[in-house]
């Protein structure tokens, strides 16, 4: 999107006729102002969205027991594999042991039964059947040793804790959320788009994502998710977002997406001439020249706004009309005459 600098004629601050002696208040500048000319501005349409976790997981309970501690809490940054919360191990020690006696016993029957065997007393089949116990001893064991390791909960992959959904006592149940976890690098931009604009947005010739902190940036990839939803018709486009970019970003925070498809001739007026008084949006026109000019407050509806902070004025304004980009100092000025 291709934007031409707007053309400024700023009003002289020198009032003539005045001696050296003039007072300090006489001599003070007269509100800046800017002569509107039409300007090349992109067209597109845009929609409000939010910030998403490219990678996120919610790590959940595998075992059964009272929640003992909970050793992060959210915004902590943790590694992979680090302890995140650690639930009551004495049933799963118990079931240890129990497997454990088990598979021991069924390996004291296997010696005896393979002595009986070589003398005779006992047959193969009768071997055959303890071999199964044993190893149906062992795989219980096994199952055992693997809960008790399910007691100490632990983070899936580098990144920062989006929110922790248990507290110390709680009770713990197999597929209980505990802990989740996400990688701050990773971020994307997510806006739902009604169904009958999406082939709009696939043939837009550039995005950008206006972030919370008044940055505009361009993302990395455009997705555009297979399915709409049966209920809003809207379809899910996701645009990732380079990491230089989104360092402050956090996840579930609002943002603007604005896809753009050619350019047009447009009037265009700085953000800091806008006057909103209640339902009231204007600005101040000039009429008149230097210290004879009197700024009267125009309404105007505006529309998009641009990447460097102007707007897009849709209809109040003409070309060659003179627009106070001081608005305050207009005001005092309109108050004096």
């Amino acid at each position: 999107m291709s934007i031409r600098h707007i053309s400024i004629s700023v009003s002289a601050a020198v009032l003539l006729g005045l001696g050296a002696a003039a007072p300090a208040a006489a001599q003070a500048a007269l509100p800046s102002v800017i002569t509107l000319s039409a300007q090349s501005v992109g067209n597109g349409f845009g929609f409000d969205g939010n910030m998403q976790a490219r990678t996120q997981a919610t790590v959940s309970a595998q075992a059964s027991g009272r929640v003992l501690r909970v050793l992060v809490k959210a915004g902590d940054r943790v590694k992979k594999g680090q302890v995140l919360a650690e639930i009551d191990d004495r049933m799963s020690q118990n079931d240890v042991a129990a497997a454990t006696a088990q598979w021991r016993n069924a390996q004291a029957q296997l010696e005896r039964t393979q002595s009986l065997v070589q003398k005779g007393f006992m047959s193969e089949a009768a071997l055959d059947n303890v071999q199964a116990q044993v190893r149906s001893a062992e795989a219980a064991r096994a199952q055992a040793q693997l809960a008790l390791s399910f007691t100490k909960v632990t983070a899936p992959q580098s990144g920062l804790v989006l929110n922790t959904h248990v507290e110390a006592g709680d009770l713990a149940a197999p597929g209980a959320p505990i802990v989740t976890v996400y990688q701050p690098e990773l971020m994307r931009a997510v806006v739902h788009v009604p169904a009958s604009l999406l082939e709009q947005v696939r043939q837009a010739n550039g995005v950008q994502v206006h972030l919370s902190n008044g940055q505009w940036v361009t993302p990395a990839s455009k997705t555009v998710m297979p399915a709409a939803d049966p209920v809003s018709q809207t379809v899910e486009v996701r645009l990732d977002l380079k990491p230089q970019d989104t360092q402050n970003a956090i996840p579930g925070e609002q943002l603007q997406v604005r896809f753009h498809s050619g350019n047009s001739e447009r009037l265009v007026v700085p953000m800091q001439a806008v006057v909103r008084r209640g339902e009231l949006t204007a600005v101040y026109v000039a009429h008149g020249d230097g210290d004879k000019a009197r700024f009267v407050l125009q309404p105007v509806r505006l529309g998009q706004t641009l990447v460097d902070g102007s707007v897009v004025v849709v209809a109040g304004l003409k070309a060659g009309d003179r627009v106070s980009s001081t608005p305050v100092a207009a005001a005092q000025t309109t108050g004096k005459n």
